[in-house]
C-alpha cells in the first residue's frame, strides 16, 4: 500500500517546510511504501541522520525533481520483537529560487503486521508479486507441523506394510 507524503512550504512563511504527514506509519507485513512528493522545489530525503540508526528500506536517500513521486520501496528491517520503530529523516528542499529548506520527520515502522492477523485487506487482492499476506509461524506452530507430518508419513508406512503382508 502506498501512502503519500506531501512537502511543502508553510503557508504564510517562507521559512519553514511543512510534512504532512509528520510522522508516516506503515506495516512491514503488508510491504507498506512512503510515496513522497515535493509542492515547490526538488526534495531529496536522507535517513543517514545525527544518530546513525539507519534506514528500513533499501536505500537510505531519495531524490525527485517538483510535482513527482519518490517511492521508498517496502520496509526491509522489521523491528524487534515485532514492535513499532521510528526512523527519522532529514528532507531538504531546494525552492526554484534556489533557497534550501530543511526538516526532521520520521517513519514509523510496525513490525507486527495489520490488524487482523496479517492478511491482505481484501481477500482477493494478494499483495506484490502475486503472494498473499502470511503471518510468519512462531517456532512451536512448525514443530507442531513437522509431527504432524511425521505421524502421518508413519501412518502410511504401517498402512502399506499392512498392504504387502495381505498379498503375499
Amino acid at each position: 500500500m502506498n501512502i503519500p507524503v506531501h512537502i511543502r512550504v508553510k503557508p504564510r512563511s517562507l521559512t519553514e517546510l511543512e510534512v504532512r504527514p509528520e510522522f508516516v506509519k506503515i506495516y512491514f507485513m503488508r510491504l507498506d511504501e512512503v510515496v513522497w512528493r515535493g509542492h515547490g522545489g526538488k526534495i531529496a530525503i536522507s535517513f543517514i541522520g545525527k544518530k546513525k540508526q539507519g534506514t528500513p528500506f533499501v536505500a537510505s536517500n531519495f531524490s525527485a525533481p517538483d510535482e513527482t513521486d519518490c517511492a521508498s520501496g517496502p520496509a526491509q528491517v522489521r523491528p524487534p520483537g515485532g514492535g513499532t520503530r521510528r526512523y527519522n529523516y532529514l528532507v531538504t528542499m531546494t525552492l526554484r529560487s534556489g533557497r534550501v529548506l530543511k526538516v526532521d520527520p520520521g517513519v514509523d515502522v510496525d513490525g507486527g503486521g495489520p490488524p487482523g492477523g496479517g492478511l491482505a485487506p481484501d481477500p482477493g487482492n494478494p499483495g506484490l508479486g502475486g503472494a498473499p499476506y502470511l503471518k510468519t509461524a512462531t517456532r512451536k506452530t512448525r514443530t507442531l507441523a513437522r509431527k504432524k507430518v511425521v505421524k502421518k508419513k508413519s501412518a502410511q508406512k504401517k498402512a502399506s506394510l499392512k498392504a504387502r503382508r495381505r498379498t503375499k
